[in-house]
């Protein structure tokens, strides 16, 4: 409590010595005579299952520890019951991550975990995958090699349709239209900046719980919380999403986003003009952002309408959202894929 009490109030000195304290008695608590090796029992099924086999898992036990700055720990986390993976924290007790995400997607927590520990690999891979209908065919089947599987999830995003990637028809731009442009070039420039996105991601912890759950979780006291969920069904015609929301859903995210105002965090959340969320949301700002579609084939001249919903008043409120109310123009998934 006092560790968390110096963080939230400013209190470095107090944080720095506090936690040091902590570190140290905890690393000595860690250890018994006789102990280490490999582990027996459900700790060990968890391993195999997550990583290959023990060897596999040491090796990337002690990649999350080398690697991380200064003062760190690595830690074997359990995700769900279901399996374990490695993670760093760095810095005195900073276990509590300053940036958390939210992703139900398999593959998408494997391209971003393995984009986090295993950079080099990954962006090598990427870049000899040439831009081609045969690689994004191919890629539409998973892997159960978490490097190949993150380049796959690559390519389809990359190289499909408005991140759709269930059909070979979902492959490149349609030539004649307004984003024949869109392509090879592209996603070479974005080629370039995944290094840049691997660091950053090396200071944020990616969930994957039910979005109201999440919320719940982690919108606390100081904290923003950005929602950007499958927008209501009522509003659009697509239905690509992998994890899709009801009307019931999208109520229960909304429960979950004042409570997380009622704790003192901040919150927005985007969509399409929508009844259901200006009732959800009633009392909230709102903005309007008109915007093309960028990412639909023969929607020329066609524009949509995005919504920002936010709980904080004008005053406190972001550049981004005045830049994009400018641009007008609908970024990639998480500006990375």
């Amino acid at each position: 409590m006092l560790i968390l009490a110096a963080k939230a109030t400013g209190n470095a000195g107090l944080f720095n010595n506090a936690a040091q304290v902590y570190n140290h008695s905890f690393y000595w608590e860690c250890m018994k005579a006789g102990g280490g090796g490999a582990p027996t029992g459900p700790v060990a099924d968890l391993i195999n299952a997550s990583f290959g086999s023990y060897a596999a898992f040491r090796t990337e036990f002690e990649n999350a520890g080398n690697t991380a700055f200064g003062s760190g720990w690595a830690w074997l986390a359990v995700r769900n019951g279901r399996r374990v993976d490695a993670l760093r924290a760095v810095d005195q007790a900073r276990q509590v991550l300053a940036s958390v995400g939210l992703d139900l997607d398999a593959s998408l927590v494997t391209f971003f975990r393995t984009l986090r520990d295993h950079t080099d690999d990954l962006v090598n891979a990427c870049e000899l995958t040439p831009y081609a209908r045969a690689e994004f065919v191919a890629a539409l089947e998973h892997s159960d090699d978490p490097l190949e599987e993150a380049r796959r999830v690559w390519v389809r995003h990359r190289q499909g349709l408005a991140g759709a990637a269930t059909t070979a028809g979902n492959w490149g731009r349609d030539p004649g239209g307004d984003n024949a442009g869109w392509g090879a070039l592209q996603t070479e420039n974005k080629l370039g900046a995944l290094r840049t996105y691997a660091a950053r991601l090396r200071g944020v912890c990616i969930d994957g719980i039910d979005g109201a759950e999440f919320v719940a979780k982690w919108g606390q006291e100081r904290t923003f919380v950005y929602c950007d969920p499958p927008y209501v069904t009522a509003t659009r015609k697509s239905t690509t999403y992998a994890h899709e929301m009801t009307d019931a859903d999208h109520r229960r995210l909304a429960v979950a986003c004042h409570g997380a105002v009622e704790r003192g965090a901040k919150v927005a959340v985007s969509g399409y003009e929508s009844r259901l969320y200006d009732e959800l949301f009633a009392g909230w700002r709102r903005i309007e952002v008109d915007v093309p579609l960028y990412g639909a084939r023969d929607t020329k001249g066609q524009r949509r309408t995005e919504c920002l919903w936010m709980s904080y008043p004008e005053a406190e409120s972001f550049a981004g959202i005045e830049a994009a109310k400018r641009t007008a123009r609908q970024p990639s998934l998480g500006g990375i894929l």
